[in-house]
């Protein structure tokens, strides 16, 4: 441990809610914490989320995303996304060779494994549906009306709308997870189409977490 470097995080917003630009990279065979001790203050806070800044090109990255992520509910023969999450799913490390690193807050990180377990639930749901699975869909509009109230997804979007809120982007649009009401009350209605709309009109399920969703005609996502 007492060879371990940290690197000092420089905070900027890169994007609404997701990023933080970090410093340069460690040479080859150096250990990189991915924990960097640094926290984001005052409007970085809101740009970029709350809690510890994590570096994705860490030497621990993969032990400690999926720590981090470990209690958000992926749906039965999904859980494989979430374990995948940083190493090709949406917590990888995509920075180009030689343009610094990436480091991304512990609230962003979970925010995003949250929503992509979202998208696995509805496509459960559609899956359950489609194959008449009664009990399997019950469970499955379960969890998603439960989900606005993990953790994950509370500690960034406390009051989810999807036409925004004066402390968001604007008037009109949406927050995080605004999307989800809508389809929660399409499973919750038993409405199949409507759950593949709000789907496709989120904008927010790539389609490895779709692929019920990729094979329904009704569908018309990036999977199709």
């Amino acid at each position: 441990r007492a060879r371990r470097r940290r690197r000092v995080a420089r905070t900027s917003a890169l994007t609404t809610a997701v990023l933080l630009a970090g410093a340069g990279t460690a040479s080859a065979g150096e250990y990189l914490a991915t924990r960097t001790g640094q926290h984001a203050t005052g409007w970085h806070v809101q740009a970029a989320g709350a809690g510890e800044g994590l570096d994705v090109r860490g030497s621990d990255h993969v032990e400690v995303v999926r720590e981090l992520i470990a209690d958000i509910p992926y749906a039965p023969g999904y859980e494989h996304l979430r374990e995948a999450e940083p190493v090709t799913g949406s917590l990888r490390d995509t920075t180009p060779p030689g343009e610094g690193g990436t480091v991304i807050s512990e609230s962003a990180a979970r925010a995003q494994a949250a929503q992509n377990a979202v998208c696995t639930w509805a496509d459960a749901w559609i899956a359950a549906d489609t194959r008449g699975d009664r009990a399997a869909r019950d469970t499955a509009t379960a969890a998603l009306a439960g989900s606005l109230a993990w953790p994950a997804v509370r500690d960034v979007d406390p009051d989810p709308s999807a036409t925004g809120h004066a402390g968001d982007q604007g008037v009109g649009t949406p927050t995080r997870f605004g999307w989800v009401p809508a389809l929660i009350a399409a499973t919750g209605g038993g409405q199949h189409q409507a759950v593949l709309d709000a789907v496709t009109g989120s904008g927010r399920c790539r389609p490895a977490y779709t692929p019920a969703m990729n094979a329904d005609p009704g569908y018309a996502g990036p999977g199709r």
